[in-house]
């Protein structure tokens, strides 16, 4: 074997490792993409229900001193039902942001495991 050969596996290895690299970071990208995009689908239904709460209760204080018996309580009872549905979607994202490990962990990990062993393969110590 000649060195320019075994330069040239060598860079066909790095090459090979760069790519599974970049595949991962791909993988993990399009992962976060869809998971921030269901935060964000579950905020704004969280929005819409706060809203509606609200809109909810504007009319059950218009309604309040109107003289009817069970008009009174149909609404107080919607407005109960969506700000316990607003604070459903938001203590179901706050708790998806706390679960979630820190993105891309698998391509950081994948990149210090390589570290590790290009440093144990050097007896002198890291490049």
């Amino acid at each position: 074997m000649t060195v320019r050969n075994d330069l040239k596996n060598v860079l066909g290895s790095l090459l090979k490792i760069g790519a599974t690299r970049v595949e991962l970071f791909g993988l993990e990208l399009s992962e976060e993409k869809e998971r921030m995009l269901g935060m964000l689908l579950f905020g704004m239904l969280g929005f819409v229900f706060v809203l509606l709460a609200l809109m909810t209760g504007t009319v059950l204080i218009g309604l309040y001193f109107w003289e009817t018996e069970y008009r009174f309580m149909v609404l107080l009872g919607l407005a109960v039902f969506h700000v316990l549905a607003a604070f459903a979607c938001f203590f179901y994202i706050r708790s998806r942001f706390l679960q979630v490990a820190m993105p891309f962990s698998a391509t950081v990990k994948a990149l210090q495991d390589d570290a590790r062993y290009i440093a144990s393969q050097n007896p002198k110590g890291p490049l």
